[in-house]
């Protein structure tokens, strides 16, 4: 009796079909976890960027904090009483990296770059003034602005304001209050704000933009007086919203200043593999309410190993 035996080439093939299944295998494995590490990866860089998002915001409340609370200062030149002469050259007033005035080393300075707050966390927090202020008004509304800074020991040389302005058809309500006058400042270099009215008001009609602010109630503004200014979209005036911005000026130069009563705080964090940069414009001195409805500040970590 003779028996049949396979063909040589079919048990080749039967071994060649392992090998690719196998391959299949592997390679959908491998596919599939590199998909679930994906996503973990991707969940974990989420809640970094949340922290980093936090972590950036508390930069700026504490400098916010420093600066209001008068435990750092935003400029280390509003040290001097006569900053064009002993800030020249610049370096000698400038802020360190260590947090701290080179004219004064026992002067705090806005320029953190260490927050103590995590070992995977860290944050840098700048603070400036800024070149100009803008916001927009429906009718009834006003908005108010401090052309001084209520820490510096020196005059603000504003002379001159300049409106931008979108609609030339409203009478706007303006109002200067000095400060120098009300409080009785008794400084040499303020002696002519105290000849002056405590407040000054108009009704302004701007046919043109930008407009030139120079005096309220033709009463000039003086570069030495600590003024607010005040802005107000009459209620009986177009109802539509105007867009207005705000910029200041030295008389004599003609150079533009920055706003002293305004900030603009630049912080930017790290935690973990994630980074965020946060940029905030605020008042020098105090709103009623912090920017945000929380603060992450703390001398110790508060992060648990």
């Amino acid at each position: 009796m003779k028996i049949k035996s396979q063909p040589k080439n079919q048990s080749g093939m039967i071994l060649i079909l392992a090998v690719i299944l196998i391959a299949v295998a592997i390679g959908g494995a491998v596919l599939f976890s590199n998909l679930i590490i994906r996503d973990i990866l991707q969940s974990r860089l989420i809640d970094q960027s949340i922290q980093s998002r936090y972590l950036a915001e508390s930069g700026v409340e504490r400098a916010l904090q420093q600066i209001r609370h008068r435990e750092a200062v935003r400029d280390c030149r509003i040290i001097e009483e006569f900053p064009d002469i002993a800030c020249n050259p610049p370096a000698l007033c400038a802020c360190q990296n260590t947090g701290f005035c080179t004219n004064e080393p026992t002067a705090p300075c806005v320029n953190i770059d260490d927050s103590g707050l995590s070992a995977r966390g860290d944050w840098s927090v700048n603070a400036t003034n800024t070149f100009d202020f803008s916001i927009v008004l429906k009718k009834g509304d006003s908005f108010q602005i401090d052309l001084f800074n209520p820490f510096q020991s020196f005059k603000s040389d504003i002379g001159r304001l300049e409106l931008v302005i979108d609609n030339l058809q409203i009478y706007w309500n303006t109002e200067l209050i000095n400060l120098t006058k009300i409080l009785n400042v008794t400084n040499p270099q303020a002696s002519d704000c105290l000849t002056k009215p405590p407040v000054l008001k108009e009704i302004t009609p701007i046919s043109f933009s930008p407009f030139p602010i120079t005096s309220v109630d033709r009463i000039s503004i003086l570069e030495q007086c600590s003024y607010t200014f005040k802005f107000g979209y009459p209620i009986d005036e177009y109802d539509g919203p105007v867009s207005l911005v705000l910029n200041v000026f030295n008389k004599t130069s003609g150079a533009q200043l920055p706003i002293p009563g305004r900030l603009l705080i630049d912080s930017e964090s790290i935690f973990g593999n994630s980074f965020q940069r946060v940029k905030v414009r605020a008042p020098v001195r105090p709103s009623l309410s912090g920017l945000y409805d929380f603060v992450l500040f703390s001398e110790e970590k508060i992060e648990k190993n």
